[in-house]
């Protein structure tokens, strides 16, 4: 009983699939529907699941879509895979900094460290700003 579940949730799920390509293949190509697709998109594309993925995915029947440019979607994603990395990189760096600075720090002893606190807190002068 539990192979046919999963046969029949496997069937349903490669309905969907093969119905939103169909309906959504001049987004991603210029080429025309292979035929399979288009008997697909036939059959799907008056029914209101159909309309409703076809408004979606901006795709109508009265005016051709604008298909994807995948060059400037990838160069989208590596610019934007790029800032996350500088942004993880610089969040690394500044931690393994505060570490060994707290590190050292902790290494000292209590003169140094009351010599090194009130260097940090002193409040600057005007004239030494100049």
């Amino acid at each position: 009983m539990f192979l046919i579940g999963r046969f029949i949730a496997g069937l349903l799920f490669t309905g969907v699939v093969l119905s939103v390509v169909s309906i959504g293949w001049p987004r991603v190509s210029a080429s025309p529907r292979p035929e399979f697709l288009r008997k697909v998109n036939d059959s799907v594309k008056d029914t209101p699941v159909g309309r409703q993925v076809s408004q979606v995915l901006g795709v109508s029947s009265e005016d051709p879509p604008k298909p994807i440019d995948v060059q400037s979607l990838i160069i989208q994603l590596k610019d934007w895979t790029a800032g996350k990395i500088q942004e993880k990189t610089d969040e690394v760096i500044t931690r393994q900094a505060v570490i060994q600075i707290n590190q050292r720090f902790n290494s000292l002893n209590e003169k140094e460290k009351l010599i090194l606190q009130e260097a940090i807190c002193q409040p600057s002068s005007p004239s030494a700003a100049n």
